[in-house]
C-alpha cells in the first residue's frame, strides 16, 4: 500500500491531476480524500497499518 500526499494551492490542478492518473490507471484502486481534514484522519487510520 502507498499513500500519496498532494498539497498545493488552490487552482493549482491537484483535482485534474489526481482524476488524470486515476483515469491512467484503471488497474488500480484509489481512495480519494478531497478534504484536508478527512486527509488527516485517513493518514491516521492508515498509520495503523505500518505496525
Amino acid at each position: 500500500m502507498s499513500v500519496t500526499i498532494v498539497d498545493s494551492m488552490c487552482g493549482t490542478g491537484k483535482t485534474s491531476w489526481a482524476i488524470q492518473t486515476m483515469n491512467e490507471s484503471l488497474d488500480k484502486r484509489y481512495i480519494y480524500i478531497p478534504s484536508s481534514r478527512m486527509g488527516n484522519l485517513m493518514i491516521n487510520w492508515l498509520s495503523t497499518f505500518e505496525k
